[in-house]
């Protein structure tokens, strides 16, 4: 702050001149903002409620439907639906904002931002928590699952972080989405095919103990629990008259409940509803397969 003496005595002050933001930073910088209350969105206070609400659904839905959540990846597909919405909320009260505030031109450059090259941000940060409760259900459930769900909860917060103060890291709208954006991408698709190959060795494993005990051959087996396997079984079935592929997928489902199922029998985190359960399981696929061959 300058202060320069006039004729009269008084003193105007005149705030000294701030260093001039490059133009795509500035562009990001207004794409990126919190809508105005005035635009619907209720402000940065808002946007954060929405953030931790995605955060306490992906809790909630452990806590009343856990004999869903058979692992990692259960975790994370939930917690990202459940984000997916609150970011589809989202990004339309930042298009409203930006169409109030500064006209087509705006919205244009919101869209590029966040349409573009940040759809998945707020699905990755929920993502981490949901993971993590996958994790503790995995290793257990019970009381455990919260201080996984903390450690994802924190993991989110740093990514949340990264992603809010990334103009630190990059001056252009280019340079933020290939230093930020992309590698956080990258990453959790890489974790995903990970816990992807984890499932499919869960699933292979648990089969072959049923078929060791008659219900399924080892070429069912591969079939049932590979990607290969069943990208095949979905063809075979869909070149039959009439095409089977229906009868196909809901035996590949069943045998895969099946075999988690079990996974939870064989890791002590079963319950009565996990015996009967397999006794469904083992009659359904039964059905199943008698309904293909048919």
């Amino acid at each position: 702050m300058v202060r320069l003496p006039l004729g009269s005595g008084r003193v105007r002050r005149h705030r000294a001149p701030r260093r001039p933001q490059p133009a795509a930073a500035a562009r990001v910088h207004r794409a990126r903002r919190k809508p105005e209350r005035g635009a619907g969105g209720g402000g940065a206070g808002a946007d954060r409620r929405r953030d931790r609400e995605g955060h306490r659904r992906a809790l909630l839905l452990y806590a009343f439907s856990r004999s869903h959540f058979d692992g990692p990846v259960d975790g994370l597909v939930y917690a990202a639906t459940v984000a997916a919405g609150f970011a589809f909320t989202e990004n339309i009260l930042y298009f409203g904002a930006a169409l109030a505030e500064g006209g087509p031109s705006e919205l244009g450059a919101t869209f590029v931002v966040r349409g573009l090259f940040s759809p998945f941000a707020h699905v990755l940060f929920t993502a981490c928590t949901g993971l993590a409760i996958g994790i503790g259900a995995r290793r257990g459930g019970g009381a455990g699952v919260v201080g996984w769900f903390l450690l994802g909860l924190a993991g989110a917060v740093v990514l949340h972080a990264l992603w809010n103060g990334s103009l630190t890291f990059a001056d252009d709208i280019v340079g933020l989405y290939f230093t930020v954006q992309v590698p956080i991408f990258v990453g959790a698709v890489l974790l995903t095919v990970f816990l992807r190959r984890q499932e499919v060795r869960v699933t292979r494993a648990r089969l072959r103990e049923y078929a060791a005990a008659g219900w399924f051959s080892a070429a069912e087996v591969e079939m049932l629990a590979t990607p290969a396997g069943r990208r095949q079984a979905r063809a075979w079935a869909g070149a039959q008259t009439p095409p089977r592929t229906a009868l196909m997928r809901r035996l590949i489902a069943d045998a895969t409940k099946l075999a988690f199922n079990r996974h939870a029998l064989v890791t002590g985190r079963a319950d009565v509803r996990r015996i009967i359960d397999e006794r469904v399981l083992l009659e359904a696929v039964a059905a199943d397969r008698a309904a293909l061959l048919r």
